[in-house]
C-alpha cells in the first residue's frame, strides 16, 4: 500500500514525555528515509494541543529535529 499512496499523515502526541518522544523520532526518520516513502509529501499532525504542557508545533519539530533537516 506504500507504493500506491500519494502521501502519508504522521500524528505525534504533543503531550507525551521526552522518551517517548525520541521512539517518535526514530519512527519518523525510518519512514523518512523509506526508499517508498521518501518523495511523497508528509503531513506531521501536532496532535493533543489542548491538554496543559503539550508541545507546541515548532517545539515539536525542533526536538524531533525536523527544523535541522535539508528535505
Amino acid at each position: 500500500y506504500m507504493e500506491e499512496a500519494s502521501a502519508y499523515v504522521f500524528y505525534v502526541d504533543s503531550s507525551c514525555f521526552a522518551e517517548e518522544l525520541e521512539e517518535v523520532k526514530q519512527t519518523l526518520m525510518w519512514l523518512l528515509k523509506h526508499p517508498k516513502l521518501s518523495k511523497k509529501p508528509l503531513l506531521i499532525v501536532a496532535n493533543k494541543q489542548d491538554l496543559p504542557g503539550s508541545r507546541t508545533p515548532a517545539e515539536l519539530l525542533q526536538e524531533l529535529g525536523i527544523d535541522r533537516m535539508d528535505l
